[in-house]
């Protein structure tokens, strides 16, 4: 997953297992954790079974949800 800053260039990617799901919305958006900054949410598809992976697109960032297993 990149994300893309406003003048075309890539702010920073980050690699998940899979492929994303979906076919129109592939990610949400929200500030679950109340830390006043959005983290990004966004489901995998693996074989057979759905995994999630969760995190705030700041310089440096980690996943804080990385590869859970959702359901097969």
């Amino acid at each position: 997953m990149k994300i893309i800053d406003l003048q075309g260039g890539i702010y920073d990617q980050w690699n998940l297992n899979g492929k994303i799901a979906g076919e129109l919305e592939r990610y949400a958006t929200g500030d679950l954790n109340h830390d006043k900054l959005k983290e990004i949410y966004c489901f995998c598809e693996s074989n057979d079974s759905v995994f999630l992976y969760a995190f705030e697109p700041i310089e440096g960032s980690r996943f804080f949800i990385e590869h859970k297993y959702i359901s097969n």
